[in-house]
């Protein structure tokens, strides 16, 4: 399968799991999948540019300046950031949109999750503030540390 069709197939496994399980089972399988996604090549990234940085800003900028094709970086203070994409970079964006559950977006957040807990060698609270595939503008995620 590729394309549309293996993104409605992942849809359809996931509101399958959602009614044997729960909501909650749901996003924390998708999150831990999204911290897997997060692998060395992206710690050892982060890991350096957090050293460069002296205060949290400096650190969101150098992040905003090396991600810059991909992704933002808004710094709101030393314990809050937001960051995104300005499209969906998995295999779901070829999905008929609006979709009707923001359930594979965790994904994503567990990816930040890991990121962001690698930089700061902190726990993360991660929510989702926008999504794409839910006819949103941007993939939008506040991260608290």
């Amino acid at each position: 399968m590729k394309g549309r069709q293996l993104a409605e197939w992942v849809f359809s496994m996931l509101k399958q799991l959602e009614k044997k399980t729960s909501r909650e089972k749901v996003i924390e399988i998708m999150e831990i999948d999204g911290r897997k996604s997060c692998t060395s090549g992206f710690k050892n990234t982060i890991r350096k540019l957090k050293s460069k940085s002296e205060t949290t800003k400096d650190f969101i900028e150098h992040l905003q300046e090396h991600y810059k094709k991909s992704s933002f970086f808004e710094y709101v203070n030393e314990k809050e950031l937001i960051s995104g994409h300005s499209k969906c970079y998995m295999m779901i964006k070829s999905a008929s949109k609006p979709v009707e559950t923001d359930l594979f977006c965790y994904f994503c957040l567990g990816h930040g999750k890991e990121f962001y807990e690698t930089a700061f060698n902190k726990s993360v609270i991660g929510e989702i503030v926008d999504t794409v595939m839910k006819g949103g503008n941007n993939c939008k995620f506040r991260y608290r540390i």
